[in-house]
């Protein structure tokens, strides 16, 4: 074994002009990145180009856009009623955010006196849902503090066999109800409806229903229906029957009404004012609540009429609380318009909201009948067509209200919700305190869209407006007897546009591109020659970038779906834009052309439902894009089949038709979206349907949706985008690679650690004489307590051996004080020249076949020296590791570094011996045959980790090194974050100095005997730079899932990066298990720090890769670390010290 040849250390450059060079290197970088930055941030922002001429004239059935301000800014007479705005407004305290439910907030206005308090408290509010409305789910978000019972029309009683049949139900509808159901709890009275009629006709049901084995059936059907929803009983709804027919169900509904009660279940029936059901106390008495819808329901052939004449009103409902009794009865008020037109049969029912949009159309005015105290208007369309439109508003509401409040009816419902105005619920909030709020004086509609025109396209239409209206209150009825619009309210409108003349199918994807799903469409669609519309999501698009291009070499258009698939009414502007131009880069920069298209995520099929909604389509359009709609959705993502997919989508061309069909390409997993469009295509060419792109629906090619970006940013997106898809790529790859790592080398220890076993021939007899030698610099505080530890040992034949490197402290004093008369201590002192020269110098002195090195800051058990000399009995052992634990284990930080040391030591120094392959014998603790030190030339001064670096050598010439655990010894840890980062940086360094110094030890060592220096190089080195890259990915990832669930979007992870968690999962789990193993190994740390393990990771493990990126430095510029000294506080001077 040829001894070192002396030379500077490694990395060294004392000239300085790698550090210089590197200096100069890394600031040019960074500059670069903050300009690279900068430009990426610019680009970002950029907002689109207006359409041009051609695209423009696309959307040609659609009325123009006009700006905000025209139509949203203040009225000259706002002035004039301010002040009763003013004196009046209370906002409405159950407006909540979309989608949630707020708890029930006071009904009853706070001037009202505690008698009444006390007269009203059991007055109930009820929302009856029917099935047709769309936007029904809306008003029950915003005002679900005020709803006291719920009852959606969720049941139909099938013609033929007068079976329950569950209605199809639209999801958010159902999801709102869940989630008030949810909030409410208990205050909540759930009673789904179940109606005859539609289908069914009225004489049929009875005829049927009077067949006593049809009975028992029905009802267990619906009871058990009701049921299994979780409700609190059931409605019953017979329409188009009178109450004298009603009699001859008299049976049906005993049956119904006893089965209800010996269930538990609330019994309710709903019916209309003509009907007169309710006047039949023979039926009423079956049930405990019956609801009446109290306003005229017109006929075919009816006149034009007000809808619920305020006498008429107050007549009925008197009645109604005569017949029905004041508990049980519930009055239902319209919140609609009817609108009769001349030349048709009869009269057309609207929202309110459509209501206002025809009048202001018109530029009617909005007239009060003094007699009814009902609303209407007349005009003239365009066609010379006469309108009379009769409305049952705010002003209908609160008289109803008042009135119901002087008969002491308590019950009170809204017929449909999505058709009233807001004020409406206004009305409820005050009841019955006698005053108007701001929603009544300015009239608004933020959960209506109107739309215009036909087609698979949208545009935004004009901004909603809100109205202006004057009330006059009768002081002595309290009721409102005048009311005069000075503004008409309009809603939000959208354009439709762009229908096909002929039989043509869009086959659009959204969600990907993903490697996996798009490839095997992209296969599919080139196999059948077929065309396609990708919408891609940016954050996909730049890890598949490949993918578009194929696409769009293949002939298919690439659109817009956004950077992140948010949901777009759901985030500010300012993002959303965001959103918007980022996904549109991405998209410029990997094809190298615009893309004209979009399709916002989450968008239903009939497009925005409310203003929210409705607004971000404004804000698309002002970024030049044209947005594509979704006329048949079959839900691939919830796992249908293929052929489950393709019959939906069969089913819905037959029956509400349509140009444009969404599938998705965002996953593969779970899905069989590529099976069903290979059988989808055939089967729409079967029908006739030609498969064309998206532009041609609008007559346009391919080249007007997708035009060449600007030349000048295209390069610099192109490039920025494929570096930050490389990048992205690359960090998952760390994370894998970590992960692979950390558990391979994990599972492969422990199976090393546990096969481990140590033997030797025999004790020596005698034992031989040992030589301890302790360098120290600037060690007055601890060499004292470390010599005694050595002298205290039961070893027979010992001698010590102190080499004081040029302290100048009082080191060198306190030992002569201390030991200066004991012939078993030598003192010798030199200058400072490091610790490896230190350690040369006492190996020189030493005169004994064995010699120990320890560092003066440690401790050792009495048998130590003893433990240490068992394994030299074998004379191929050249050195042993002793076992260093931490002394001062008392804050976090030395906790973490003495689990750290137990595990390396009782798993990672067992397996490494196994192997033959212990890579360090510890400075702290260890000991080496003299002879074959000084041949090999001692301690080198070209490492800063000369234990390392000598263990290397001692092994290259074929000397086994190996570990007694027995050895044991105590050391003082770093205690501070900046105390660990210089001894860890000089460690570090010194490590990869070793390695690099021995970097062609293989051919000695052998693969087996090699095999701990890749390791030291991969987990040592390899692993902490890639950690904090693998970490970011995995912060970002959970980042981006609880944006999604936080806002309320499915969430989905992929299968790569749900096997990363496991994964992820499981080498946390290995890390805790081997620390208990490790404690149990240890026998004298308790196996409670074991829980340390996880808040290890998180704190401690950054520290150390941090470390490593300022070693690789340090050897990029040659300014290396020295003696790093630690400021000494003494494990006996620290409370809670634990000594071996």
């Amino acid at each position: 074994m040829p001894p070192p040849e002396p030379g500077e250390p490694v990395f060294q450059d004392r000239s300085g002009s790698r550090h210089r060079s590197w200096r100069r290197i890394f600031r040019f970088g960074l500059l670069a990145l903050l300009l690279w930055l900068a430009t990426l941030f610019v680009l970002a922002l950029q907002p689109g180009s207006e359409h041009s001429p051609e695209q423009m004239r696309a959307q040609g059935e659609t009325a123009p856009r006009l700006a905000g301000a025209a139509r949203g800014g203040p009225h000259p007479e706002l002035q004039t009623v301010q002040a009763l705005a003013d004196a009046t407004a209370d906002p409405d305290p159950q407006t909540g955010q979309r989608g949630r439910c707020r708890p029930a907030q006071p009904i009853f206005g706070a001037a009202m006196a505690s008698a009444t308090e006390t007269q009203h408290s059991a007055r109930r509010i009820y929302a009856i849902l029917p099935m047709y409305l769309d936007n029904a789910f809306l008003p029950l978000e915003r005002h679900c503090g005020l709803i006291d019972a719920i009852l959606p029309e969720w049941f139909e009683i099938d013609a033929d066999a007068l079976r329950v049949e569950a209605a199809s139900l639209d999801t958010e509808l159902t999801e709102t109800v869940a989630s008030i159901r949810a909030a409410r709890g208990k205050e909540l009275t759930f009673l789904p409806v179940f109606s005859a009629g539609g289908t069914l006709e009225p004489r049929a049901f009875l005829d049927r229903i009077t067949k006593a084995e049809a009975r028992p059936g029905l009802v267990q059907a619906m009871l058990t229906s009701a049921a299994g929803n979780g409700a609190d009983g059931l409605c019953l709804r017979l329409r188009g029957v009178s109450g004298a027919e009603l009699k001859a169900a008299l049976p049906f509904l005993h049956e119904f009404s006893d089965a209800a009660h010996a269930a538990g279940m609330t019994r309710c029936l709903i019916t209309d004012a003509g009907s007169r059901q309710w006047a039949e106390k023979t039926v009423t008495a079956l049930f405990d609540t019956v609801v009446v819808t109290l306003f005229h329901e017109p006929w075919m052939g009816s006149v034009p009429a007000p809808l619920a004449p305020q006498d008429w009103f107050r007549s009925e409902a008197r009645e109604m609380r005569s017949l029905v009794g004041q508990k049980k009865l519930v009055i239902a008020l319209g919140g609609h318009a009817e609108d009769w037109v001349s030349g048709r049969a009869g009269p057309e029912r609207l929202s309110l909201a459509e209501a206002m949009h025809r009048i202001a159309g018109a530029g009617a005015e909005i007239r009060f009948s003094p007699t009814a105290l009902n609303s209407y208007a007349e005009f003239a369309d365009a066609s010379g067509a006469r309108h009379q439109i009769w409305m049952l508003d705010a002003a209908s509401a609160y008289n109803a209200v008042k009135t119901l409040d002087d008969l002491g009816i308590a019950g009170i419902g809204l017929a449909s919700p999505g058709d009233e105005e807001p004020a409406f619920w206004d009305a409820l909030a005050r009841w019955p305190a006698a005053t108007v709020g701001d929603d009544y004086l300015r009239p608004t509609f933020p959960d209506r869209v109107i739309y215009t025109g036909t087609g698979s396209f949208y545009s935004f239409g004009q901004p909603p407006r809100t109205g202006l209206r004057k009330v006059q209150l009768e002081e002595s009825s309290g009721m409102i007897v005048g009311q005069d619009y000075l503004v008409t309210p309009e809603p939000v409108t959208m354009g439709r546009f762009g229908t096909s003349s002929g039989p043509q199918i869009a086959l659009t994807f959204d969600d990907g591109p993903d490697q996996v799903a798009t490839t095997k469409i992209l296969d599919v669609l080139r196999r059948h020659d077929a065309p396609a519309t990708f919408f891609v999501v940016g954050q996909s698009a730049m890890v598949a970038p490949g993918l578009l291009t194929r696409a769009i070499a293949e002939g298919h258009i690439i659109g817009s779906h956004t950077f992140r698939h948010p949901h777009m009414d759901a985030i500010g502007p300012l993002r959303a834009r965001t959103e918007i131009r980022s996904n549109r880069m991405v998209i410029e920069g990997l094809t190298g052309a615009t893309p004209l298209l979009y399709r916002p995520p989450y968008v239903r099929g009939p497009g925005p439902l409310d203003l929210s909604e409705a607004q971000v389509f404004g804000m698309i359009g002002e970024e030049g894009h044209i947005v594509v709609g979704s006329d048949i959705v079959p839900p691939d993502w919830a796992g249908l089949g293929a052929e489950e997919i393709v019959a939906e989508v069969l089913s819905d061309l037959e029956t509400t038709g349509g140009n444009v069909i969404v599938l998705h390409d965002g996953r593969s997993q779970g899905m069989h979206t590529t099976a069903a469009v290979d059988l989808l295509i055939p089967a729409l060419r079967e029908r006739g349907y030609q498969i064309v792109p998206v532009p041609a629906l609008l007559g346009l090619d391919t080249a007007a949706m997708m035009p060449e970006a600007p030349w000048a940013t295209t390069p610099v997106k192109t490039a920025s985008i494929r570096l930050i898809g490389g990048l992205m790529q690359f960090a998952v790859l760390a994370l894998w690679l970590c992960l692979c790592i950390s558990f391979l080398r994990n599972l492969l220890y422990f199976l090393l650690a546990w096969r481990r076993i140590a033997s030797y021939p025999s004790d020596f007899a005698p034992p031989p004489p040992v030589t301890v030698i302790v360098p120290a610099y600037n060690e007055e505080a601890v060499i004292v307590a470390t010599l005694r530890s050595v002298l205290a040992s039961d070893y027979p034949r010992l001698h010590c051996i102190v080499v004081d490197d040029g302290s100048s402290d009082r080191t060198a004093a306190v030992l002569q004080a201390a030991f200066g008369t004991r012939p078993d201590v030598t003192l010798i002192t030199q200058p400072n020249q490091g610790k490896w020269s230190a350690l040369n110098r006492g190996f020189a002195l030493s005169e004994t076949p064995v010699t120990i090195c320890l560092d003066a800051d440690t401790r050792i058990d009495p048998g130590a020296i003893r433990a240490l000399v068992k394994p030299f009995s074998d004379p191929q052992v050249g050195a042993v590791a002793g076992t260093v634990t931490v002394g001062n284990r008392r804050g976090l930080l030395t906790r973490f570094q003495n689990i750290e040391y137990i595990v390396s030591q009782q798993i990672t120094r067992r397996a490494q011996e196994h192997l033959d392959a212990i890579m360090v014998v510890p400075g702290a603790l260890g000991a080496w045959r003299t002879d074959i030190v000084r041949n090999a030339g001692g301690f080198s001064g070209e490492t800063l980790a000369e234990d390392t670096d000598l263990t290397i050598l001692l092994r290259r010439g074929g000397y086994r090194v190996a570990y007694s655990e027995e050895a044991r010894a105590a050391t003082e840890a770093p205690a501070d974050i900046a105390s660990l980062m210089k001894q860890r940086l000089r460690w570090t360094l010194g490590n990869l100095q070793a390695i690099w110094r021995h970097r062609r030890a293989g051919a000695d060592l052998g693969p087996r005997r090699s095999s701990s220096m890749l390791d030291m190089l991969l987990f040592g080195f390899v692993v902490p730079v890639l950690a904090p890259i693998a970490d970011l990915t995995l912060v970002a990832f959970a980042a981006s899932v609880f944006a999604d669930w936080s806002a309320g979007n499915p969430v989905q992870i992929p299968v790569g990066m749900g096997l990363a968690l496991l994964l992820f999962l499981m080498v946390q789990l290995m890390d805790f298990l081997a620390a208990v193993i490790a404690l149990r190994c240890d026998r004298r740390s308790p196996l409670r720090l074991a829980l340390l393990v996880p808040l290890m990771n998180l704190l401690y493990r950054p520290l150390l890769c941090i470390t490593v990126y300022r070693a690789l430095w340090a050897a990029l510029t040659g300014r290396l670390s020295q003696w790093n000294k630690l400021r000494r506080r003494g494990l006996e001077s620290q409370a809670g010290v634990q000594a071996p």
